[in-house]
């Protein structure tokens, strides 16, 4: 997947033929519609309603950011074209307390599974023993929940496992004490929110072209503008996004002149946001077993039942 970053500002983005313009003050771009799948656009740069359109009609989705990274809004091509059966049974879960239960807990079964390879593939890549001791029967465990409450203190503690690896394997140039994200505190967690974002922002496009409502969650409780069935989706691929974001640390793909502070508080440099984009399409998204593909399937198979 090749997405297309505009995030300095001063850019003027328009349509000449079959092809995005793209007019900055330094340098001027020119890019065929065929080339790219998204194109993310930061605060300070104007589209015009003719690109706007010319991009929907190609399918091509829009996603406005501000400057940590945050989306803040989207355009998605034909948002109505799937079936509405789809959505109807999905309301129908949704309103279902039981159902979404049972939901919720097959997601995090499949959650734990993805979650026990991520610590394997850290501790393999690294050549480092677990952390943690042996890995509990998690399913057993899942299977015993009885409440949303527990399920969302079975996947804390899951997480607390995950991030206790991540942290034991971290390159000692940086620091993770815990996640903490409104706003970022520190370099990793500026890093975890960004591939967090451009990841939530793949699975819009992708769970309304599957027939779904991406606001109809079973896990996640909706707040404001909030997509809270991609996040359900992405609590799949959050492990693996995770070893990503070790892997650009620990690869010295990200340095620490990478980011600055400025006030107390810690901010990241535009090339570096770019480096991350570019490692984000290449390494995350090409690999046969990538996330998207694992969100995908869920959808077509569990989701659709």
């Amino acid at each position: 997947m090749n997405n297309i970053y505009i995030l300095s500002s001063g850019h003027n983005i328009s349509r000449a033929g079959n092809v995005l313009k793209i007019v900055g003050k330094k340098n001027n771009k020119r890019i065929p519609v065929g080339s790219f799948d998204n194109v993310f656009i930061g605060i300070g740069n104007e589209i015009t309603s003719s690109c706007i359109r010319f991009l929907s009609l190609k399918k091509k989705c829009i996603f406005f950011v501000n400057r940590s990274f945050k989306l803040n809004s989207f355009i998605v091509s034909n948002p109505l074209i799937s079936s509405v059966n789809i959505r109807q049974k999905q309301y129908l879960q949704y309103c279902s307390n039981k159902i979404k239960l049972e939901k919720t807990k097959k997601l995090l079964q499949k959650k734990s599974k993805t979650l026990i390879e991520a610590i394997n593939t850290m501790n393999l890549f690294y050549n480092k023993k677990n952390t943690e001791e042996s890995f509990e029967n998690f399913d057993e465990k899942i299977k015993q929940i009885t409440n949303m409450e527990k399920a969302r203190s079975f996947d804390g503690y899951m997480m607390k496992i995950l991030f206790k690896n991540f942290r034991s394997h971290l390159n000692r140039e940086f620091s993770f004490d815990k996640r903490e994200y409104h706003p970022p505190k520190d370099p990793v967690n500026i890093v975890l929110s960004i591939v967090f974002t451009m990841f939530y922002s793949l699975l819009i496009p992708t769970v309304i072209s599957k027939g779904f409502d991406p606001y109809a969650s079973f896990f996640h409780v909706k707040r404001g503008d909030h997509a809270a069935f991609c996040s359900d989706l992405m609590e799949i691929a959050r492990p693996s996004l995770i070893v990503f974001v070790l892997w650009l640390f620990n690869e010295n793909i990200l340095i620490t002149d990478d980011f600055f502070e400025k006030s107390g508080k810690s901010y990241i440099k535009y090339p570096a946001i770019l480096k991350i984009a570019r490692e984000f399409s290449t390494k995350l998204l090409y690999p046969e077993k990538n996330p998207l593909n694992l969100c995908k399937k869920y959808l077509t198979t569990e989701l659709s039942k």
